[in-house]
């Protein structure tokens, strides 16, 4: 994108059924703003958790609002751009929002983080991973696990069930703090198990030249597998590039490029591809697939795991505002909520705002995402 000069500013009024309302205070919308990159190679996730929490403020004005009150989605563009990200962050402080859904990448929400804590306005991203915001006071909150903790579990499959020793990997800087976070917990892990990655070549994902000479280099690294920490245009792009020259060793990413692009985008190359996915796509809840099937209808496609993850953020921030709107209040009330029922399951915030969940072993097959059992 252009950065400043082409910053996406969308403003949705949802209201599609209000309760009668009883005085002027009470008519006024609880405005809750969206924060995520729209624009540029990673539009895919951002747009996903546009749609799904879009959705889930629809449906909550269906229902009546919160409290009567209509419920106002004040969505910003922030181009995965750390400059664009403090102009958006400040015009949806200006704005009056009680809490912002976001960022959608890490990185992003490093920068975020500062810009709302220091106004007092809780941040809550669906998809943020970085070890960087961890068990800290401040006003940034979760409904994604930790690299940490995904890191652990991936190197278990890796290292303990696939019994692989070594792992090359690729990286994109332009979401440094989800990649470097990622790429540290994981080796760390891997060690335990007497793996560790042997090489670690990263990218500017806004460069091709940089990109072709990271492949390039983890081809003539020898080792039992190759791990991907990119979006999901970029992975389809390396794993194609991998497979054309011929190396065909089993390949894992993050979550982060498990979106339909990497099925659109990578074709046949990607089938076989590995990652850990925090929904499940069995599950048989009630919540779960209303949710699905009311986003297809609006959507006309499935929602990802950032739909779904923003469609709970949405659900678990009103359910709070439910009990009390006073914003002045909303983090202590926030950190006190309690177990809430997700789309898929119950989960909690510790005492930092921070989320631990079940992870999912999938895979390609067929151009489909699958359980990997």
């Amino acid at each position: 994108m252009g950065h400043k000069a082409v910053v996406a500013v969308v403003v949705m009024l949802v209201t599609l059924a209000v309760l009668p309302l009883t005085s002027c205070d009470d008519a006024q919308p609880i405005k809750i703003g969206y924060v995520g990159g729209l624009t540029g190679r990673y539009a895919d996730l951002g747009q996903a958790g546009r749609d799904g929490a879009l959705l889930a403020i629809e449906l909550a004005n269906q229902a009546g609002g919160l409290n009567g009150r209509p419920i106002e989605l004040i969505v910003k563009d922030d181009g995965q751009d750390p400059d664009v990200a403090r102009i958006v962050g400040q015009e949806l402080i200006v704005s009056g929002v009680v809490a912002v859904v976001g960022h959608m990448t890490s990185s992003m929400s490093v920068i975020g983080e500062e810009i709302f804590s220091r106004a007092k306005v809780p941040l809550i991203s669906p998809t943020t991973s970085t070890n960087h915001l961890s068990a800290r006071d401040d006003y940034f909150f979760r409904v994604y696990p930790s690299s940490k903790g995904a890191a652990k579990q991936l190197a278990q499959w890796v290292g303990r069930d696939f019994a692989f020793k070594s792992i090359v990997a690729l990286y994109d800087l332009n979401n440094r703090d989800h990649a470097e976070s990622w790429l540290n917990s994981f080796d760390v892990s891997l060690q335990t198990y007497g793996g560790n990655v042997v090489e670690a070549y990263s990218f500017d994902s806004q460069n091709l030249d940089a990109v072709s000479v990271a492949v390039a280099a983890a081809v003539s690294t020898r080792s039992d597998g190759v791990f991907v920490l990119a979006n999901a245009l970029d992975s389809a792009r390396i794993i194609q590039n991998l497979r054309k020259s011929g190396d065909f060793r089993p390949i894992f990413v993050s979550e982060w490029s498990a979106t339909d692009e990497l099925l659109r985008l990578g074709g046949g190359a990607v089938d076989g591809v590995k990652f850990l996915s925090t929904i499940d796509l069995r599950s048989k809840s009630t919540k779960y697939q209303s949710f699905r099937a009311s986003y297809f209808r609006r959507f006309k496609e499935n929602p990802s795991f950032a739909a779904i993850h923003a469609g709970d953020t949405v659900r678990f921030l009103l359910s709070v505002l439910e009990r009390d709107s006073n914003p002045k209040r909303l983090k202590r009330n926030l950190l006190s909520a309690g177990k809430f029922e997700g789309l898929q399951r119950t989960f909690f915030l510790n005492e930092f705002g921070d989320v631990n969940r079940e992870l999912f072993r999938m895979t390609v097959k067929g151009g489909r995402f699958v359980p990997a059992d």
